[in-house]
């Protein structure tokens, strides 16, 4: 696998490679966890998956839905999201409909516009009841991938802080709650990830939270609170 991995990275990126060779296995949060954190959508008719990779964590909750929906950029990602079951959309349309929930995995650092995606994740999740989901890992990097190379993010998140704790607290209070994010529960996790000669494997500080929508006309309230939790499933 090292040897073709070698062959082919002069034309595909690391991502595209790992679905080819069936690694780069990644792990945000058990099930049960998942379960928690979307426990505050009160329909799970659908849910969106963005920048779902192969699906293996998006299968971490899949069941609690009727309908899987999932976008990626990879092709050979793809071809796996497709064998699992789930409804591909495509990059440039999937905000064109509604969905109970919206999962955003460790994507916002790895886009050129997270402040776009989260607007269109804020339009499309339902008002109602409705549950975005999103994972960061801090303190922020952000960059995104190409064939051979990672390069800045055009317009990253403009967060404050240099702990993670000031960092989370930053992303709640100066990125999410201004565009209409209502905080439900914020989660550290360990984010791991298989990995390759150098080490078995990879562990990142991830930050898991769960947000549901304020409609627009409604103010935040200066009093608004919110708990980080350190336990994970």
């Amino acid at each position: 696998k090292q040897w073709y991995q070698r062959r082919v990275r002069a034309f595909v990126s690391a991502t595209s490679r790992n679905a080819i060779l069936n690694r780069g296995l990644m792990f945000v949060a058990s099930s049960l966890l998942f379960k928690e954190m979307l426990s505050y959508c009160i329909r799970k008719e659908s849910v969106l998956d963005i920048g779902a990779g192969d699906g293996n964590v998006t299968s971490k909750f899949a069941d609690l839905f009727t309908s899987v929906y999932a976008t990626e950029c990879s092709p050979p990602m793809r071809n796996r999201l497709q064998a699992r079951g789930y409804h591909l959309m495509e990059l440039d349309t999937w905000h064109q409909r509604s969905y109970d929930a919206v999962s955003c995995l460790n994507v916002l650092d790895r886009c050129h516009e997270p402040y776009k995606l989260l607007q269109d994740m804020y339009n499309t999740v339902k008002i109602n009841g409705g549950t975005v989901l999103i994972a960061l890992v801090l303190p922020y990097h952000g960059s995104v991938e190409g064939i051979n190379s990672w390069e800045r993010q055009r317009d990253p998140l403009r967060i404050k802080g240099v702990s993670l704790e000031e960092q989370l607290s930053s992303l709640i209070l100066d990125v999410l709650k201004p565009m209409g994010f209502e905080l439900n529960l914020a989660t550290k996790v360990p984010y791991l990830c298989t990995g390759d000669i150098q080490a078995k494997y990879y562990s990142l500080s991830d930050c898991l939270i769960s947000l549901n929508v304020r409609p627009q006309q409604q103010q935040p309230s200066d009093s608004d609170s919110y708990v980080v939790s350190n336990v994970s499933h």
